[in-house]
């Protein structure tokens, strides 16, 4: 079994040491990084986020705009007191036409 003299063992303690300091400062490196990217990566989904919340919208206020002029253009007005009613004509004497007439109100 080798031993090492004393000036080998601080040798090598310095060298673990250097190599100790030398992977802090790398994993700290590594940890900054990777906050940097977290943030940019919650920045841009947040971003993302609110960009389709705001294109839902826009999509929902434009088919109600659509449907609000189609509406306007196709629909009829009625005015009160101008349309017909169904009157029911008794049967008796029919001549073979339906009982049922449209009469305008007077």
């Amino acid at each position: 079994m080798a031993t090492l003299s004393k000036l080998e063992l601080i040798d090598l303690d310095d060298n673990f040491g250097a190599l100790h300091d030398l992977n802090m400062l790398t994993f700290a490196h590594v940890i900054r990084l990777q906050t940097v990217v977290c943030d940019y990566i919650s920045e841009i989904a947040g971003m993302l986020f609110t960009a389709l919340i705001l294109t839902l919208c826009a999509i929902s206020c434009i088919s109600c705009y659509i449907s609000f002029v189609a509406r306007k253009y196709t629909s009829k007005k009625v005015k009160p007191n101008t349309m017909g009613y169904v009157k029911k004509i008794p049967p008796i004497g029919d001549d073979g036409k339906n009982a049922f007439y449209a009469v305008k109100p007077q």
